[in-house]
């Protein structure tokens, strides 16, 4: 998973670090986090791919419900790196499963993105 937390300003930019996601075949997501100012470069990206990006709008209260939760994550995250000297954990996987977890995430809509 890829999650663009700033559009870049160049559009094969954006298509280099989306097409992260998805390696040796398998299939991936990437989340763009765009903000009113970067509206501009995310309709730059739309035309370079040829095709409409699906938008799924957040309003701020709802966003601001999550920061703190976000923000704890975030910190305990940076620990575990520290910890294990930047290393990836042992016994595969990236770690979204423990994210999930602790964000509380059980939206089924996230769930199916995520599997494509």
């Amino acid at each position: 998973m890829v999650i663009n937390y700033d559009i870049p300003t160049n559009s094969k930019d954006y298509i280099h670090r989306v097409g992260r996601t998805a390696r040796a075949g398998r299939s991936g997501v990437a989340i763009s986090l765009v903000n009113q100012y970067e509206l501009e470069w995310y309709l730059q990206i739309e035309k370079l791919i040829g095709k409409k990006l699906p938008e799924f709008p957040a309003q701020e209260e709802e966003v601001l419900l999550l920061l703190e939760r976000v923000s704890e994550a975030k910190r305990i995250a940076h620990m575990k790196i520290k910890e294990t000297g930047g290393k990836k954990r042992k016994g595969g996987g990236d770690g979204e499963e423990d994210m999930e977890k602790y964000l509380g995430i059980k939206d089924k809509k996230f769930r199916k993105l995520k599997k494509k």
